[in-house]
């Protein structure tokens, strides 16, 4: 019996799905950063590649499945921030500048690394947790993961910042 919810197609039409969206943000992005030249043939050949890699590996699937909707929320964000700067009266052009400026590529790309490991741990597991295993690694994300370690990341990144914006335009 058929019912509103029934998800099988979708399921079904899943790796079509993901195959276009790797393809076309895989070739969107080489375009954009032309790190193969501007050979589009070998850039569309490179995309093809990658997104038959993501489809045929069932982490690659999983990849993609969790980080798309993120992605999309992110978006949305954006888009109603924007929205609602428009409809409060701000101008296109004072927006862009905004929205093109270091701060919000700042935000942009801490975004992205947070989901991508985000996305690494839900897919293949609790990798970045400090475990007790005597090997290398072990030593290397216990050093790592300690408060300290972390604490002092943390108050580097702020006064790299507060360095950056401290003198001011004058």
């Amino acid at each position: 019996m058929a019912t509103p919810l029934q998800t099988d197609v979708l399921n079904f039409l899943t790796p079509i799905f993901i195959f276009i969206l790797v393809f076309v943000g895989g070739y969107a992005l080489l375009n954009k950063t032309k790190v193969l030249g501007t050979n589009q043939g070998l850039q569309a050949l490179a995309a093809f590649a990658a997104a038959m890699f993501f489809i045929l590996d069932p982490a690659g699937r999983a990849l993609v499945v969790v980080g798309t909707p993120w992605l999309m929320f992110f978006g949305l964000i954006v888009v109603g921030i924007v929205a609602m700067l428009l409809f409060f009266g701000v101008k296109d052009k004072d927006i862009a500048e905004a929205m093109g400026g270091a701060t919000m590529l700042t935000i942009t790309i801490s975004f992205f690394v947070i989901l991508f490991l985000v996305v690494l741990s839900i897919v293949y597991g609790p990798i970045f947790v400090a475990d007790d295993a005597p090997t290398f690694w072990g030593a290397v994300k216990r050093t790592l993961y300690h408060p300290r370690v972390l604490g002092a990341i943390f108050l580097i990144v702020i006064a790299s910042y507060i360095v950056r914006w401290l003198p001011g335009k004058n």
